[in-house]
């Protein structure tokens, strides 16, 4: 039974879903809070367009029992929102076209340099930022992603609405 079925029988309330790609959620959301209309209680996306919405003034802060089982990760500073996913990501290269021995240890430093530039980063630069610059720090994990801009291939956003 989808999750909506079992909220409107356990509930009683009517749920009404519309899904898109993270930026179209976003989209929505501001165009309908400045045009007056609040047609929805509950906001479900990617963390930056979380934390737009929540600079936008659309979000309202709240509390579960259930925050209790969760990271201290999935929560912002402001409490506006949960993160109810987390994102894992990993270096990968191909096997064949690179030796073990030709692997850095690191991003950085001279034997990076080739392998430097992501040749497909997911779609999505910020994460890559946000991932670097959590060990490194804001400023450099800004820097590092800003001298390797991509190339190669480019990934398409996996959401039919992309």
């Amino acid at each position: 039974m989808p999750i909506t079925e079992a909220f409107e029988k356990k509930t009683g309330v009517h749920v009404q879903l519309w899904r898109s790609s993270s930026e179209k959620v976003l989209q929505r959301a501001v165009a309908e809070a400045r045009a007056g209309r609040f047609a929805c209680d509950i906001l479900e996306t990617n963390g930056p367009e979380m934390e737009a919405m929540y600079r936008e003034q659309l979000l309202e802060e709240f509390y579960s029992p259930n925050f209790a089982d969760l990271p201290a990760a999935a929560f912002p500073k402001h409490h506006h929102y949960v993160a109810d996913r987390f994102n894992f990501f990993t270096i990968a290269y191909n096997t064949k076209l690179v030796k073990s021995a030709d692997v850095p240890g690191s991003l950085r430093g001279p034997a990076a340099s080739r392998l430097r530039r992501p040749r497909g980063a997911g779609g999505e630069r910020c994460r890559l930022v946000r991932r670097h610059g959590e060990g490194d720090g804001e400023q450099k994990g800004l820097a590092f992603s800003a001298s390797s801009p991509p190339r190669g291939p480019k990934s398409a956003p996996a959401h039919p609405d992309g």
